[in-house]
């Protein structure tokens, strides 16, 4: 399934994961074509929450939109080159998860079955900072030698303004930086595990944490993540 999205509508428009969520019912890959523009009038961090969530979502094509290619100058705006360095940094993550990515399945994660629990509620409400009002949102997926997650903290603009987005925490948001502290693990085979946390902007690990050995089908705290402002990724492979 592909999808030629440019939104006219003044209000209610979706963006790329709320397509995709209606869509997973199906079964089929879901590409994703020309959803609100990047990074014009908004930021490269817009871009990225959207394609790393569909990608963990078993998202098959993410084609960012993008009005402001070229500057005043005639050369490539530089807004737009972070678009296309984060997104080649998202590729490099999913193309390198042990196993490969056809092994990698997308997981709902609301269940205590689920190998990846205490994430909270999808598209959880957080406290206000001044204007902005965002949300908690994640995604999952893994096969049984490697685990992904993807955590950002975003306001949905779709009730807002034209053209839904996702708009990142401004300048001096949160007060209090955001940090993983009740995620548990449960692997599906018995195995030693590695956890990497990731920062997604530049797909470089920030923290290592040798999980040992673990039986499979049982769960396992998480030691806390590094803090966060914006957004983060959890990577968990067998060893």
């Amino acid at each position: 399934m592909s999808s030629f999205i440019i939104f006219r509508q003044p209000k209610g428009a979706v963006l790329a994961m709320a397509l995709l969520l209606l869509c997973l019912a199906s079964g089929r890959a879901f590409g994703f074509n020309e959803g609100r523009s990047t990074p014009s009038p908004t930021t490269a961090a817009s871009a990225r929450a959207e394609a790393w969530e569909l990608a963990l979502n078993e998202g098959g094509l993410y084609d960012n939109y993008n009005l402001n290619l070229y500057s005043s100058a005639g050369t490539i705006d530089a807004e737009t080159n972070r678009v296309f360095n984060q997104l080649g940094k998202l590729k490099n993550f999913v193309k390198n998860l042990l196993g490969g990515l056809d092994a990698v399945n997308r997981d709902v994660c609301d269940t205590a079955a689920c190998w990846l629990t205490g994430q909270g509620t999808y598209k959880t409400p957080e406290a206000a900072c001044g204007t902005w009002s965002g949300s908690k949102y994640w995604a999952t997926m893994h096969s049984q030698s490697a685990y992904a997650a993807y955590f950002h903290h975003s306001q949905d603009t779709s009730y807002a303004v034209d053209f839904t987005r996702y708009e990142p925490p401004p300048a001096g948001c949160p007060t209090i930086p955001y940090q993983e502290t009740s995620l548990q693990f449960k692997p599906d085979v018995d195995g030693t595990y590695i956890a990497e946390w990731v920062t997604p902007g530049t797909n470089t690990v920030v923290q290592t944490n040798n999980l040992g050995a673990l039986t499979g089908g049982l769960a396992y705290s998480l030691p806390a993540s590094p803090t966060y402002t914006y957004d983060l990724a959890l990577r968990i492979h067998k060893q």
